[in-house]
């Protein structure tokens, strides 16, 4: 189960998302132990940002390594993590029209793709509420 997080950035306005998992909450109120969270953590795949390494999303919840951004391949998710949202705006992308926000990385600032609020087309509606991750701005880590 995952839990999510909505902040407002003090400073700049923005929102803040992060998630934590329910294990992870266990771990710190140390319910669950040692060799448990190892065995959790044992694997995992996890994209960061490219200019800093701060985690952004997990390879699991990646839904299609097809999309296309204008700067190249871009991978679409479930969500992502430790990103600031940008303000709400509505913008030509290749499938159509969009209202969409920017990502960046909350640790760095770096533009990570975008989340779509709301698609037009009722074909494209699976997107809304999913994020675009450009394929060159983050890096696949394992464990």
């Amino acid at each position: 189960m995952i839990a999510s997080i909505w902040q407002i950035h003090p400073l700049k306005g923005t929102t803040l998302h992060t998630f934590q998992s329910d294990w992870f909450r266990r771990c710190r109120r140390g319910s669950l132990s040692s060799s448990i969270m190892a065995d959790l953590m044992i694997g995992a795949r996890l994209y960061s940002c490219q200019n800093c390494s701060n985690e952004v999303s997990r390879h699991d919840d990646i839904i299609s390594k097809g999309f296309q951004s204008l700067r190249g391949r871009a991978f679409l998710f479930y969500e992502a993590r430790n990103v600031e949202e940008g303000p709400q705006q509505e913008k030509m992308l290749l499938s159509g029209t969009y209202i969409v926000s920017d990502l960046f990385c909350s640790e760095c600032g770096q533009m990570l793709g975008w989340k779509y609020i709301k698609a037009y087309d009722e074909t494209q509606r699976y997107k809304e509420g999913k994020v675009v991750l450009e394929k060159f701005k983050i890096t696949n880590e394992c464990c």
